[in-house]
């Protein structure tokens, strides 16, 4: 019944599963029907363990755009008991503040685990040093209990945490997904994002990197949160001053240099995507698609932006796909392509 009512939820997008999704369902599908199996016989062991040498969830990887989270969509909506599904940054926010308490961090692992059967975390990668130890300990605690993952990723396992220097330390993460997920590579040739992508007439918006584009967006802004105010001011983000060119209650509008060019990160913006509906971000120039921190911020800012579902104007110098796949500095450079062409077929903002 799982993997009809999962694979029913592609039809409803208008979607036919190809090998690897019906298989990360059927995956999916068998660890779920173990793990309810084991609920049952908790008389007849430790309440909170796991049978050693079990699989704890599926782990699937592949080009941006092949369908893994939509696998991941449609499990949670065919699955009836108590779930949770989040954005590996998303995670990471909410679990540091957990770690504000005295408590040991496998209580609070613990804690956080409780209330949930089936826990889905979306583009699990570790990019940031300081979070290299906390993932590794978080996971070695989470798949000893009572629960099933399924998790995403752009990555095969063994290349998480790329940089040389800390990637040793994260090892032990790989080898307990390795051995304790079903690991399931998506090879499908094509991108869905951009065989969806929309035809010029079809867009919410049309972005022009002319900078004539500017006045209209705030124009556009202004009506559509009568509160927006086009005027320079700070806003604070994470308790930390931000320059804004303009804002109201549902728009906020930044220079792209004064977000992505500052010392920002990607709790700032789940927090800007908490506040704001919509965001422009203007004045950005080929010359930002040079330095590797930016662009790594502004990926960051992609990814919290397409997951809440937040409306994002641009404009640019260049046209901004170009840009990007011109930019040496640019990781995951058709993950980040791929999100824009989504983002738009979704009216989730100019492109």
């Amino acid at each position: 019944m799982f993997t009809q009512n999962a694979l029913a939820q592609f039809e409803k997008r208008g979607m036919a599963a190809n090998k690897d999704q019906v298989k990360a369902i059927q995956v999916a599908s068998g660890l779920l029907k173990k793990q309810s199996f084991f609920l049952k016989s908790l008389a007849l062991v430790k309440p909170t363990a796991r049978p050693a040498g079990s699989v704890t969830g599926i782990y699937i990887w592949g080009l941006p755009g092949r369908g893994k989270s939509s696998v991941m969509d449609a499990c949670l909506e065919a699955y009836k008991g108590s779930k949770i599904r989040l954005h590996f940054h998303e995670f990471l926010k909410s679990f540091i503040k957990l770690l504000d308490s005295k408590d040991s961090l496998e209580l609070v692992v613990d804690r956080w685990l409780a209330p949930y059967k089936l826990i889905c975390f979306d583009e699990f990668h570790v990019h940031d040093i300081g979070d290299t130890m906390m993932v590794l300990r978080f996971l070695q605690r989470a798949i000893k209990r009572k629960h099933t993952f399924i998790f995403t990723s752009n990555y095969r396992p063994d290349q998480l945490q790329p940089d040389p220097i800390f990637h040793d330390h994260f090892l032990p993460a790989i080898k307990l997904i390795e051995h304790k997920f079903e690991v399931i590579p998506f090879t499908f040739e094509h991108d869905y994002r951009a065989l969806n992508r929309l035809s010029d007439d079809q867009r919410l918006f049309l972005l022009s990197s002319d900078a004539d584009a500017h006045p209209s967006i705030l124009g556009y802004l202004r009506q559509a949160d009568p509160s927006f105010k086009d005027e320079e001011s700070e806003i604070k983000l994470s308790g930390r001053p931000f320059k804004v060119i303009g804002s109201g209650e549902k728009a906020v509008a930044f220079r792209f240099e004064d977000l992505c060019g500052t010392a920002s990160s990607y709790i700032d913006y789940i927090e800007l995507t908490n506040k704001w509906e919509s965001l422009y971000l203007s004045d950005i120039y080929e010359e930002h698609f040079k330095h590797r921190h930016t662009m790594q911020r502004f990926t960051w800012l992609l990814d919290v932006l397409y997951d809440r579902r937040i409306k994002l104007y641009t404009t640019s110098q260049k046209p901004l796909i170009a840009m990007l796949q011109e930019s040496p500095s640019v990781k995951d450079v058709e993950r980040v392509v791929s999100r824009l062409y989504e983002m738009e077929s979704m009216h989730a903002g100019l492109i």
